[in-house]
């Protein structure tokens, strides 16, 4: 059998899967089943000091220079970061529907030497690098995203050109293009990806990237939902209907992992209420269900936000409060030192707000690590920036 038949009967495989979920009236209208997660499946750090490298910054990394010269930078990157403390990379793999690894699936990043790529493999080299210094390294990708662009700019080697006939699957929207989460084919390819990821790497988890149903408005999926609502006998509403193909998303991908006994995890919105009622991503049935193993919500706010809900110590509470008993990661935000903030100069005045987060995270009774959004920013040479990198990296220190 060679490697076409091979990929073709792991697709259909992984399409029959989904399209009986798919079919399952039972399944969107309860709770999904508990986990079991097998014993040896990778663990994070006790305490996870995270930084995330988003695709901007890797494919800075990676472009122009010869594998030698990418060595030396990514080896310099992993250093910067051991000397603040970090153990956890969250690496962007793929952004949109491309690819900052050698895929047979997506077309190379456009942030790759313009999208041409590169002769040899960063992403392997990268994580070689890492685990050699210590590094647990996890692959961080956007599932559903697929261009900034519109459905006419698409390239002929991105896999949505040839899905975009299909209302089901590839959408415009007004600020781009996405694939539609409600379709089969597009939860078989995102699966694809992942596995594709999965059987290339030696990565010690999975996580998705905050970005779910891109829109509220209901022409968005409107075909998929009226073919939904012809089959269904009670059909259900909108949104729900919605939450739901997000969830086979989502379960989708922990059973997935969990086969390769690695950790997965989703990195929310701050806004609970948003993530539910706009995003259609229900943080709370994944917890209850038990299809994450880990959550990494976004809180980038400072302790004195104008909007007492999105203040730092209360959203913490919040999440807290969802969590239950999973590991909970909480994301922070260098990239606002030196920046006003709704009003609040905050971020300005203090030198030591992204050190008084994560002493607050460390002495939670639920929190189990920080997330620091994103590298350059963290590594900035400014005065403001140094001070707070220096206070972190005291705090980050005497935590084990």
């Amino acid at each position: 059998m060679n490697r076409k038949e091979i990929h073709y009967q792991k697709r259909m495989a992984t399409f029959g899967i989904l399209l009986a979920l798919l079919m399952g009236v039972v399944y969107c209208n309860s709770k999904l089943p508990p986990k079991e997660l097998p014993a040896d499946t990778v663990s994070a750090a006790s305490f996870v000091k995270g930084v995330w490298i988003n695709y901007l910054e890797y494919g800075e990394m990676i472009s122009d220079k010869s594998e030698e010269e990418f060595r030396r930078t990514a080896k310099q990157v992993l250093t910067d970061l051991q000397q603040v403390g970090i153990n956890t990379v969250f690496l962007h793999l793929r952004s949109h529907s491309d690819s900052l690894y050698p895929s047979s699936l997506f077309p190379w990043s456009s942030y790759v030497n313009g999208g041409t790529g590169t002769s040899f493999d960063p992403t392997g080299i990268f994580i070689e690098i890492a685990h050699k210094m210590g590094f647990y390294v996890h692959a961080w990708l956007n599932p559903y995203r697929i261009s900034g662009k519109t459905l006419a700019e698409l390239s002929q080697h991105n896999p949505a050109y040839a899905m975009r006939e299909d209302g089901n699957c590839v959408v415009q929207t007004d600020d781009g293009v996405y694939y539609n989460p409600a379709s089969p084919k597009v939860r078989s390819l995102i699966l694809d990806g992942v596995r594709e990821i999965l059987e290339t790497y030696p990565v010690d988890g999975i996580q998705y990237d905050d970005y779910f149903y891109p829109t509220t408005v209901d022409t968005f999926d409107r075909v998929a939902y009226q073919q939904y609502c012809d089959a269904a006998t009670t059909p259900l509403k909108l949104d729900d209907w919605r939450r739901c193909q997000v969830n086979l998303l989502i379960s989708g991908t922990y059973q997935l992992t969990q086969q390769y006994k690695v950790v997965f995890g989703v990195s929310p919105a701050a806004d609970i209420d948003k993530n539910y009622h706009t995003l259609y991503a229900d943080v709370k049935n994944w917890v209850k269900g038990g299809y994450v193993d880990y959550l990494c919500p976004q809180l980038y706010f400072g302790f004195d936000y104008p909007d007492e809900k999105f203040r730092f110590g209360n959203l913490l509470q919040a999440w807290e409060n969802l969590a239950e008993s999973i590991p909970l990661y909480i994301g922070i935000a260098s990239y606002k030192v030196g920046t006003e903030d709704a009003g609040s100069k905050e971020w300005i005045t203090a030198t030591d707000v992204l050190a008084r987060e994560t002493e607050l995270v460390a002495s939670s009774q639920v929190a189990d690590g920080v997330c620091i959004y994103h590298y350059s920013s963290l590594m900035k040479q400014d005065d403001l920036s140094t001070t707070q990198r220096e206070a972190l990296q005291n705090v980050l220190s005497a935590i084990s």
